[in-house]
Order: C-alpha cells, then structure tokens, then sequence
C-alpha cells in the first residue's frame, strides 16, 4: 500500500501524472460540449423542420377533432389551433376558379409563418411583410396566380359558395404547402369564423380537418402525444414532419444520425 502511494507521489511529482489528469479533463469537458451543442443543434433542426409542417404534430381526418381536446391541452400548457382545408369554386362575376381554400383559427401556424405582401407576384424583400395574425373575419389572402385567374385586384371581393369575402393580401408564402390540397389550385386563405356562412361544407363532403399541437417543453408534449393517439378514430391519424414530409423526413433522420455520432 505505502508503495503504491509512493509511486503516485514520484509521478505526480514529474508531471506525468498531472498531464494525465489534464488530458482527462479535457476530454471530458470536450465531450460534454460536443454533446449539449449537438443537442440545442437537433433541437433547432427539429423546431424549424416543424415550421413547414406549421406544427410539432397535427392531428388529421375527414372529421373534426374531439371537442374536449383543447380543455385538455389549455391544461397541460400545450398549444393549440386548427384548420379545415377543402377545393371549392370561388366566383367573381362571370369568372370562375376552382381553388384550394384553406379556413384558418386564431393562432395558426403554430410554427412557422405566413408571408404575405400588397404587391401581387412580390420577390422584392420591401414588399413583403410577415403576418402577425389570421385574415381578419369577411377578409382572405389568395395566391397572386387567382388575381389574373378571376381578373381582380386587392380590395375586390371573391365568393366563396354564399359568402362574399374581401381580398386584403396576397399569399406569398405558408407552411405546410406540400398539403395534396394545395395542388387543385390557388390558394386563398379565410378565416375559419366564416366557414358555416359560406354553406361549402355539407354532409359528405371531402374536408382535411386539422388539429395542430406544439410545445417547447418537448417531455411533456411528448407525454400529451401519447395520451392522445389512443383517442383517435379510423378517420383520423396524428403526423408530424417524418411522417408528413418524406423528403424532409429522411434528410432529418440523416442530420440526426450524424449528430448522435458527431458526439
């Protein structure tokens, strides 16, 4: 035992020891930065792969959602809106077009951002602005494409079924735009305040209903999400971005894989 202690002395006088001692610190403070850097990098990846799906998770069916949802999620401090997206005809005058109309609630999105300008067909910086809120009640956005379309400006009115709604903007850019419902045409985004007056949706109609859920505290959001799935119906499934976005999904799968190695 003395020798053993003996033998720690004489090394650690050398300095053999002590560089030991070092090279352990630093590779273990080397590591811990490694680690809780690539972590804050995955969770950023994350939050912003989840801004084009304009959500953490988003419950999706031909039915609205459970009424009860939001009483519970208000509870556990989750965030919360919805959306219902469905192809109609919007009208002005004699022009026609069958367009993807997608109703909005306060809130929406709860990642990511709507893009939008005064200035149809914008790509100068100046003209667009970043929306701060939803179209107002008896206002939409539409995508510069429907202006031409039905030969209107900003300020005139569209039809949708038997509401009439104001164009106030131009869409320039939203999340989730890789939505199937995107592609039947231009979009036009109202608020979903004025979904019952426009008389559109009826028994049998084809309507994506959207739940959409987002949390920062990503524990207690994922204890939610598992609450949840076992309350779903046959008409509905909960997606996020793996599940949403293939492309997106198979590319953070990747940055993933390379980050757990990277630490």
């Amino acid at each position: 035992m003395m020798l053993a202690i003996n033998l720690l002395r004489r090394n650690w006088r050398s300095g053999e020891l002590k560089l030991l001692g070092f090279s352990l610190l630093l590779a273990v403070a080397v590591l811990s930065g490694i680690s809780i850097f690539t972590n804050r990098l995955e969770t950023t990846l994350i939050s912003e792969s989840n801004s084009v799906l304009g959500a953490d998770y988003i419950v999706r069916g031909s039915q609205p959602h459970n009424p009860d949802w939001p009483l519970t999620a208000e509870q556990e401090n989750i965030q919360h809106t919805q959306a219902a997206i469905f192809a109609s005809m919007v009208f002005a005058g004699d022009e026609m077009h069958l367009a993807s109309v997608k109703a909005v609630d306060v809130g929406y999105p709860l990642r990511g951002q709507f893009e939008i300008s005064r200035v149809p067909f914008a790509m100068n910086l100046a003209d667009i602005e970043i929306a701060k809120t939803i179209p107002a009640p008896g206002e939409a956005w539409v995508d510069s494409r429907l202006l031409p379309l039905l030969k209107i400006q900003l300020g005139d009115k569209v039809a949708v079924g038997e509401y009439e709604l104001t164009i106030t903007h131009v869409l320039i850019r939203e999340p989730d735009s890789a939505n199937p419902f995107s592609m039947t045409g231009a979009r036009l985004i109202m608020n979903i305040a004025d979904l019952e007056k426009t008389q559109v949706v009826q028994p049998g109609s084809r309507v994506d209903y959207q739940w959409l859920i987002a949390s920062d505290n990503i524990g207690q959001l994922k204890v939610f999400v598992d609450q949840l799935k076992p309350q779903l119906n046959k008409h509905q499934r909960l997606i996020d971005i793996d599940s949403a976005q293939e492309r997106v999904g198979r590319t953070l799968k990747t940055s993933r894989q390379f980050l757990l190695l990277s630490a």
